[in-house]
């Protein structure tokens, strides 16, 4: 897989890097889209967590 496409980066013309470059691009835009997500997702988790320790230490102070 990486053999062909290290072939296939060699042999391109003017019009194939435009389009090389708009396809990283948008690579680039969906990596930061799903660190975003997987961000967002261990956000609430580690806040689902802190409200359950809270309400654990509300049950045994109360």
């Amino acid at each position: 897989m990486l053999i062909l496409f290290l072939f296939k980066s060699k042999a391109t013309t003017m019009k194939d890097k435009t389009k090389k470059t708009a396809k990283e691009k948008t690579r680039k835009i969906l990596l930061k889209l799903k660190f975003f997500f997987v961000y967002l997702l261990l956000n609430l988790e580690t806040r689902r967590c802190l409200t359950r320790a809270g309400d654990i230490m509300k049950m045994t102070n109360g």
